[in-house]
């Protein structure tokens, strides 16, 4: 049971981190179009004849933007157009720069905050329940300038045992 709780739980908490993190992702991916475009501008001009036929189309230039996002392929994209003309890689280290270092930077920090605050409104609730239940425990006691409560009444409210006053300190380890 605590196992399904505590599986739930995190779900949930993974969820809201995510739904807090949706308004970067949207950037990101008009960061990933407004690309595609630009490059799909720049690149698909007599001059290039488009030498990896990586921006031929909106399609493939969408793909090709997406995966110089992820770097998996980044030189075979970037070193047909180099070639081409030196200057072509301004479009692709600008790219790589905002997109990568910046956004992805910005979507990570978004990510640990979001997880931070969830973790601490979680521990914030464990603490008003402690706090809470200790509180209604102690009033329950009684008066704690009165006499103690008998063993027999700890025993029956707690159900724990009672380790007399002439056992060590030891034993009660």
């Amino acid at each position: 049971m605590f196992f399904i709780r505590s599986l739930r739980e995190s779900w949930k908490r993974i969820l809201l981190v995510v739904w807090d993190a949706l308004a970067i992702a949207v950037i990101i991916i008009a960061y990933l179009v407004a690309a595609s475009l630009l490059g799909f501008t720049l690149f698909s001009n007599a001059r290039y004849n488009d030498p990896s036929s990586a921006f031929r189309d909106f399609p493939s230039a969408m793909w090709n933007v997406y995966v110089l996002f992820t770097t998996s392929n980044f030189p075979d994209i970037l070193f047909p157009f180099w070639k081409v003309s030196g200057i072509s890689a301004l479009y692709f280290i600008a790219f790589l720069l905002i997109g990568l270092y910046m956004l992805l930077n910005l979507m990570l920090a978004v990510f640990y905050n979001s997880y931070k605050q969830q973790v601490e409104r979680k521990i914030a609730k464990y603490d008003t329940l402690r706090e809470e239940f200790l509180r209604k425990e102690f009033e329950s006691i009684g008066n704690p300038l009165a006499d103690s409560i008998s063993t027999e009444e700890f025993r029956s409210k707690y159900g724990a045992k009672v380790i007399g006053q002439s056992e060590k300190p030891r034993q009660m380890l």
